[in-house]
């Protein structure tokens, strides 16, 4: 009579795995595995235990990923008589496949300014093994599930960049994310819930003219909102077709420039960092990249108010944009304009 060894999934080499069988003879007492290259029948791995389980654990780094295996297994009864060795299983290692948020922190400190939003999970695995099919949910401030967004099939067409839309988030309320998927080989990994606040202005009616009546003085008066503030580079810089590329330096904008209250900013710019700093406050505007995309990143970080971390939706690289910086009643924003031309 001899063992059959259960089914082994697909498993990353550099962790322990333990290998279960089934054995109808006597009580076993210890049992021997001997595992080999499956393209070279080589032996690479053999052990003697004992122990009454019928598991025997493969300790980590023991064999190395994308290679597969094959495993056979005996047992020794009390008087030390041997069964028949088992039946080959072949079996595959591959590396843990990894998850991470492209535009949430983990530390639960990003601030959604809207009430609908794409949570960017970025997937890679070693081996390149593909990832078949995943599952988000959403949890409210109390760790409740209130989402669940159904099973989701991944094609060979899409990028490693995972879409995860949330919509009808309420404004000043915390939430919880998590996702979890399932590769081509089985292997399932999800990621821990994440928290996430929202706090978002809602539509106002806003202009850059007041206009007041004078019947007195048979005129009208009109005001505007609208500051231009001028700038002037350090360093090396060159300017072409009216576009300035700072080569080795800074440009500071601070004739003109005074904040007091709410307001909006709007910067015409390709690429770069775009910083407002004083004693107390700090708005910083920054680009992240990925495959070949951009994101815009403001982060603020503010006296008064609680700080922030505020991303956009991923655009091409390397084009125009007006980016406008928006304080209303104490909620920041972050708006984008495809540049004319």
């Amino acid at each position: 009579m001899k063992p059959t060894i259960n089914k082994i999934g697909v498993f990353d080499a550099t962790k322990n795995y333990i290998v279960e069988f089934a054995y109808q003879g006597n009580q076993p007492y210890r049992n021997d595995i001997y595992i080999y290259n499956a393209a070279t029948a080589q032996l690479i791995f053999s052990e003697s235990v004992e122990s009454m389980k019928c598991e025997h654990i493969i300790p980590a780094n023991k064999l190395k990923n994308n290679v597969q295996y094959y495993v056979q297994v005996c047992t020794y009864d009390v008087n030390g008589q041997c069964s028949d060795i088992s039946d080959a299983l072949y079996f595959y290692c591959y590396s843990t496949p990894q998850l991470s948020l492209n535009n949430l922190n983990s530390d639960g400190s990003t601030i959604i300014n809207a009430s609908n939003y794409d949570v960017q999970v970025a997937y890679s695995q070693k081996e390149g093994r593909s990832l078949r099919e995943y599952i988000y949910y959403l949890y409210d401030a109390n760790k409740t599930q209130i989402y669940v967004s159904g099973t989701k099939y991944y094609s060979s067409d899409m990028s490693n960049l995972i879409s995860c839309p949330i919509k009808s988030l309420e404004n000043r309320v915390s939430y919880y994310f998590s996702i979890r998927i399932i590769t081509v080989d089985g292997v399932v990994v999800e990621l821990p819930l994440t928290k996430l606040s929202t706090k978002y202005d809602k539509p106002h009616s806003y202009s850059v003219l007041n206009v007041e009546c004078n019947k007195a003085g048979g005129f009208m008066k009109y005001n505007t909102y609208i500051v231009m503030v001028s700038g002037k580079a350090t360093g090396r810089y060159e300017i072409n077709n009216g576009i300035l590329n700072v080569i080795d330096g800074k440009v500071y904008y601070d004739t003109g420039f005074n904040i007091t209250d709410d307001f909006i900013i709007g910067i015409k710019y390709k690429n770069g960092i775009i910083r407002f700093k004083n004693e107390l406050d700090e708005i910083l505007l920054t680009q992240e990249e990925y495959e070949g995309k951009i994101h815009y990143k403001l982060k603020i970080t503010n006296s008064d108010l609680p700080s922030c971390i505020i991303y956009s939706k991923f655009y091409e690289k390397n084009i125009m944009r007006t980016v406008y910086i928006k304080r209303i009643h104490g909620v920041y924003g972050l708006y984008i304009k495809e540049s004319e031309g």
